[in-house]
C-alpha cells in the first residue's frame, strides 16, 4: 500500500463462528482526488506482482 501512498492507521481483524474472517482497515488517502475502485485494483495488482516476484519491495 505504501507504493500508492496509502498508510494503514489501524487494523481490526475478527473471525466469525464459521471461521469467516472480517478485516477492517483505517487508511489515509493519497494526496488529490481518490477513486476507490482504481486504488483497490492498483493495490491488488501490486500485491499479486509482489507475490509472483514481478515487483520487488526493495525498489519501492
Amino acid at each position: 500500500m505504501a507504493l500508492k501512498k496509502i498508510n494503514i492507521l489501524s487494523a481490526d481483524i475478527y473471525t466469525w463462528r464459521d471461521a469467516t474472517p472480517l478485516e477492517i482497515f483505517n487508511l489515509t488517502e493519497p494526496l488529490g482526488p481518490i477513486n476507490p475502485d482504481k486504488v483497490r485494483n492498483d493495490v491488488k495488482r501490486d500485491l499479486r506482482n509482489v507475490f509472483m516476484e514481478k515487483l520487488s519491495l526493495e525498489c519501492a
